[in-house]
């Protein structure tokens, strides 16, 4: 009589194995090929992508996708998968970039040296912030500031009027936007009887402030509007509605040229807030702001 021969796997381990060798497989081909087609470097990123939050998020959703089906849980699936096209479309860089490309077309081909001189530059706030020891920093729209440095260096307009104020601040040490940009510019090098600052809680605001500030210099008739790219198409909205006629001026462009990326595949932070902005522009463009 022969001994039956004992199973290697008990059916907790075979059930165990299964059930996680799909979704390991996929990762090690996934990161295998990344590494072969574009070097260590691109896994490096890849790891490092998705070790941040949108990173985990991102494989928490691709985990409760991928359990919902195992297990056939249909309204899980379902939702998770929304949840799943939502994280990985828009925070995708490949999206991101076309959502920025729409609205800042018509400015690509912007050059400072044609220009014509202006009476006035109004930089629009929300460029610039303050850091916790009181000083005025650059913020992620902080190019509205550099771009308003080179159109005076460059001596297309010898005044500049920077708008910004702040709805709530929690001390009087965090400048107001427009005094931030102020402070800022005039670090530059460029005299203070040059730069000047208007009140505006928001962009319609600050179109209204404007309007005021020009009825008071009726000598001024040319006048530039500068803001970030994405953002520009609506300041021109809200100053033709208000009666401005003015030369837009865009910097702080969102799109970029395409290169090899984590976030082609592994959502971004940068790219969700990227997406948001643009979506942003859009609905203020539906319920007319």
């Amino acid at each position: 009589m022969t001994t039956p021969e004992l199973p290697t796997h008990t059916p907790d381990q075979r059930s165990f194995v299964g059930l996680w060798l799909p979704p390991a497989a996929v990762a090690t081909i996934g990161l295998g090929s990344a590494y072969v087609v574009y070097g260590i470097t691109i896994v490096e990123k890849s790891l490092s992508a998705l070790v941040l939050p949108v990173g985990l998020m991102w494989l928490a959703l691709l985990l409760w996708f991928y359990l919902s089906i195992r297990l056939k849980q249909r309204s899980a699936a379902i939702l998770s998968a929304l949840c799943l096209v939502l994280i990985s479309g828009f925070g995708n860089c490949l999206v991101a970039n076309q959502l920025a490309k729409s609205l800042e077309y018509p400015y690509f081909g912007f050059e400072i040296d044609a220009l014509e001189k202006l009476d006035a530059v109004v930089v629009l706030g929300g460029g610039t912030t303050t850091n916790l020891n009181g000083q005025p920093q650059l913020a992620n729209s902080g190019d509205r500031i550099a771009m308003a440095a080179k159109v005076i260096f460059a001596g297309k307009t010898d005044r500049l009027v920077c708008t910004g104020l702040q709805t709530y601040r929690s001390t009087p040490e965090d400048l107001q936007g427009g005094e931030e940009a102020q402070a800022i510019l005039r670090s530059f090098g460029i005299a203070e009887q040059s730069i000047e600052t208007i009140g505006g809680e928001n962009t319609a605001q600050e179109m209204q402030a404007l309007k005021k500030w020009m009825a008071n210099h009726p000598d001024l008739k040319r006048i530039g509007i500068l803001t970030s790219a994405w953002h520009l198409s609506r300041a021109m909205r809200l100053a033709n509605n208000a009666g401005i006629q003015a030369t837009p001026i865009p910097a702080d462009f969102l799109s970029r040229f395409p290169s090899v990326s984590a976030d082609w595949v592994i959502p971004s932070s940068e790219n969700l807030q990227g997406s948001s902005l643009v979506l942003r522009e859009y609905c203020a463009r539906v319920v007319g702001r």
